[in-house]
């Protein structure tokens, strides 16, 4: 199911309607590998689970999960702007998410102070690089369950879930030369301090169970 599923994401045609037979079995898969590798769950940032799957050295599968009650850690907030050195495919499964995608322009009297993503044992943190940028808004789309959508790398966007519980299943597909992340911070916002993105307490784990059984 696993190719079937790469090959189902790489598909052209953003966004467009997923076969709902198709869909049945994917939730069927997603809802598999979610209960069966949990332990090795993350908190993500953003306020939502990860799970990563790699697959080769530039394919990656991601299982995400919004559980209600979730949100963004009052010290991130400010950081939901931003974007990613890999084409991101996307799947949702349940629920339904906005995305809403900017063009940017660097401007020295921007809107938004520029920082870039470092990791190091398990934690990320945010650097400032000294540039403003000026940022619109490309797109605003609703997506959901049953919906694919495909997010070019370096395209700066804002995700949040409008219906939960929600989950979607994520393909990446990372270039040979990847340059950091970027987070947009608005210039009336701090940034965010450092981030330990570590494994789920069994409170957490728990919700998320229970968040399954829902999906």
């Amino acid at each position: 199911m696993r190719d079937r599923l790469v090959s189902l994401l790489r598909q052209n045609g953003s966004p467009r309607t997923i076969d709902t037979s198709i869909l049945k079995q994917v939730k069927t898969f997603f809802l598999d590998r979610v209960n069966s590798t949990l332990g090795s769950a993350r908190r993500h940032p953003l306020g939502f689970l990860v799970i990563a799957e790699k697959i080769d050295s530039s394919l990656t599968l991601r299982y995400h999960v919004w559980p209600p009650g979730w949100s963004v850690p009052s010290d991130q907030i400010g950081s939901e702007l931003h974007d990613h050195t890999y084409e991101l495919n996307s799947l949702v499964i349940a629920g339904s998410i906005r995305q809403r995608t900017y063009r940017v322009t660097l401007d020295n009297s921007g809107n938004h102070n520029v920082f870039e993503v470092a990791y190091s044992d398990g934690s990320s943190t945010l650097v400032s690089t000294g540039q403003r940028a000026r940022l619109e808004t490309e797109t605003d789309e609703v997506f959901v369950s049953g919906i694919a959508y495909r997010l070019l790398p370096g395209i700066p966007h804002y995700v949040e879930a409008i219906k939960r519980p929600c989950a979607t299943i994520v393909l990446t597909v990372q270039s040979e030369r990847p340059a950091a992340p970027t987070v947009f911070i608005p210039l009336d916002a701090s940034a965010p301090g450092q981030f330990l993105r570590g494994l789920l307490n069994e409170n957490e784990m728990e919700a998320v169970r229970t968040t399954l059984t829902q999906i």
